[in-house]
Order: C-alpha cells, then sequence, then structure tokens
C-alpha cells in the first residue's frame, strides 16, 4: 500500500464517474494496484466519524462540505484513492449506509472465523499425521506384527471405514479389481488423518503404473507374479528416484498427500516407499533365495490362490506340493529377515498358526469378509423365520 496515499472523498459521485473520466491507462492502474485487505480493514472497517483522518504528505486536508455530519449518521464514504506518480484521483466513489457497512464487516469477519477453524483443523491433521509411525518403520521393528487388508471393493467410504479401525495398511487393489485412477487417488486420501498405510497392487511390473500409484500418495507398491531376481530389481528401481532408480519426478498431488511443499516430498519421502513381492508362481519359489537377496525388498507376501494354481494343486492347501513351496518361502524369508505376510486369516486361531510360522503381516479380503458377515446375519435370520 505505500504506492497510494488515501483522501477521503469530497464530494459524492456517481458510481462510474470518476472511472470514465479518468484515461483508460489510469483505470487499468486503477485495477492493478488494488488494496490489500488491511488496508480495505482500515478504510471500511470503522464509521467515519470514529475513523481518525489521516491526510498524506504534500496534500493538505480536505475541507468537508456543510452538513456532512449530519449525512455520515446516516451512510458513510469510501476513501478514494490517490496515485502519487500521478497525483491522479479516482473517485468511482458513492455512499454505503452504515447498516450495510456493518452487515458486510459482521459477514467477513464470520468467514475469517471459519477460515481460521479450517486453518486449525489442517494443522491438527497435520500433527497427527507427522505423529504416525511410517509402514517402513513398522516392518523394521521386528517385535510388530501388521494388520492388513485386501481392498477388492472399489469404494473410498469402505476404505475409510477400514482405514478407522486400526489397521496397519490396506492395499488397493488394481490387478484383479475395477479400480480407476480417480477412485484409486480418493481411497488412498481416505486413510488420510489414520495410522494407515495405503499401498497398491499394481497391474504389472510396468513403471508407468508404479509412478502413477507413488505419486497419488501411495506409501507402498504390491508386485504381483514376480518369478526372478532380475525383476525384483527392476520393480525395485521403478520406486527409486535417480541416481538409484528410475522413477520420474511428478508428486503434484502426493506432497499434500505429506503435508511437505512440492520439493520436499523427494528428500522426505523418495527413501520411505515400501516394495512388497507377491510370491505366487513356482518359478519365484526355485528363486527365492535370489530374489530375497535384491537390496530394497522390504516385505513379501504368500499368494495362496495363483501359487497352488501355478503349482497345479488349485485350492489344495493342504496338498504336500504347495505346503514344500510355502516352507521354502518361509525359510528364505526368515534366513534374509523379510517381514512375511500371510492370509486370508480370518479367525484368531488362523492368525495363531501363521504366527508361530514366522509371519508378521497378517491379511484379508473385504468381499470374503463381507459376504462372510452378510451371510451369517441370513443364516441368523432364517433360522428363526416361521416360513419354511
Amino acid at each position: 500500500m505505500s504506492a497510494f496515499r488515501f483522501s477521503q472523498d469530497r464530494h459524492r459521485k456517481a458510481p462510474t464517474a470518476g472511472l470514465r473520466s479518468a484515461p483508460r491507462s489510469r483505470r487499468t492502474s486503477y485495477l492493478g494496484h488494488l488494496p490489500t485487505f488491511s488496508a480495505l480493514k482500515n478504510i471500511v472497517g470503522f464509521p467515519p466519524e470514529t475513523r481518525p483522518s489521516a491526510p498524506s504528505v504534500g496534500n493538505p486536508p480536505v475541507n468537508r462540505p456543510s452538513g456532512a455530519a449530519k449525512r455520515r449518521s446516516a451512510s458513510c464514504h469510501l476513501w478514494t484513492l490517490v496515485e502519487p506518480a500521478t497525483n491522479a484521483r479516482f473517485e468511482p466513489r458513492y455512499d454505503i449506509p452504515t447498516p450495510m457497512l456493518y452487515l458486510s464487516n459482521f459477514v467477513a469477519s464470520n468467514m475469517l472465523v471459519s477460515i481460521l477453524h479450517l486453518y486449525r483443523l489442517i494443522r491438527i491433521l497435520h500433527r497427527r499425521e507427522s505423529a504416525r509411525v511410517e509402514l517402513k518403520s513398522k516392518l523394521l521393528d521386528q517385535a510388530r506384527l501388521l494388520a492388513a487388508e485386501m481392498c477388492i471393493i472399489p469404494s473410498p467410504t469402505l476404505a475409510q471405514a477400514v482405514a478407522s479401525t486400526g489397521v496397519d495398511l490396506i492395499i488397493i487393489d488394481r490387478e484383479h479389481a475395477a479400480t480407476n485412477n480417480e477412485t484409486l487417488h480418493a481411497m488412498i486420501m481416505a486413510t488420510q488423518g489414520t495410522d494407515c498405510a495405503a499401498m497398491v497392487r499394481v497391474i504389472d511390473h510396468n513403471p508407468a503404473n508404479v509412478k502413477l500409484a507413488l505419486d497419488m500418495g501411495a506409501e507402498g507398491i504390491m508386485f504381483p507374479l514376480v518369478r526372478t531376481a532380475d525383476e525384483t530389481a527392476a520393480c525395485v528401481a521403478s520406486m527409486r528416484y535417480p541416481p538409484k532408480g528410475i522413477r520420474g519426478w511428478g508428486a503434484f498431488v502426493a506432497h499434500s498427500r505429506w503435508g511437505v511443499p512440492p520439493m520436499d516430498y523427494l528428500p522426505t519421502f523418495g527413501d520411505k516407499t515400501v516394495c512388497c513381492l507377491l510370491i505366487e508362481t513356482s518359478e519365484a519359489v526355485q528363486n527365492i533365495d535370489a530374489i530375497f537377496a535384491v537390496d530394497g525388498v522390504d516385505m513379501a507376501f504368500v499368494a495362496p490362490f495363483d501359487l497352488s494354481t501355478s503349482l497345479g494343486v488349485s485350492g489344495q492347501f493342504d496338498h504336500p506340493d504347495f505346503l514344500e513351496a510355502v516352507g521354502k518361502i518361509e525359510a528364505a524369508a526368515m534366513a534374509a529377515k523379510i517381514p512375511l505376510g500371510g492370509g486370508p486369516a480370518n479367525t484368531e486361531a488362523e492368525v495363531d498358526t501363521l504366527c508361530s510360522r514366522g509371519y508378521r503381516v497378517f491379511g484379508g479380503f473385504d468381499v470374503f469378509q463381507i459376504k462372510r458377515a452378510v451371510g451369517e446375519l441370513v443364516e441368523f435370520v432364517k433360522a428363526r423365520s416361521r416360513v419354511t
């Protein structure tokens, strides 16, 4: 506001008289130098009789016309901007009744209070987000067991409900589910404000799909159908920025998810993403030691459905070939100190069984759990129904 001086309007003008009489360049100058909010507050925030006169240096005080005091009791004048460089006066000013000013100030103050409340809420959420334990830190804590939920249903509402239960991570499925980019982003954002991490099971190993999921704010990537150590190394590289990897910078959305400036995302979160492998093929079982030896693998999941199918015993989870393959994966994970996940674990007994074999992450499928819960309700109701 140092570019302007203020003087009180001497005469009552028509609303557009000043702008029409001023040259076009002056009008442009006027519009290009609008006063700040604080200056406007000083101009219109108080009735004229309580606002002190503040003539600019070089401008003599302006004499008020007779009867001005009486007019001020019913209305008040906006002040006229004066540009020092040209002393051009812009007087598209007109009287505003004092009650209207009070009303506008009341509305503005309420808007300001709402903005302040929103700001405080954002600060609270940011503190909660800053206080949350990151998934990578949880995995490094050998004494910690983690609960996970595979979200097959593409629903932000469901993701938010699951995240609010205290689960450590949700795995948003894009390999076998109808989850598009918009829903993916909404499901990731639905975990904000909770201690739940959002991991995405990508469609394939294409770096473009990995980059998109991470740029939407995902904390981890689950890679399906990993077969060899070379494939594993390529998966890890797709999650890392150069010179360690090939991920392109594009954290236009992710930086807001984590509450940091755009250029702070890479140094703050670039190394905190989690690489998870799905072990679900017979080839992967044969190469499991080499796969787990690749630097950058943070966790692995045994996928019983695909693994049993790959072994030719689909769904036969007690078959000797399946049990042998799973035992080999478990031994390799323990030797490499890779946190291992398993499931579906739907009962306390199933969790205890997996825990006794060295598993640290226990998962379920939302679609199966919902069907089971609804099915139990249907059985309860039908058992008590008098209609056969």
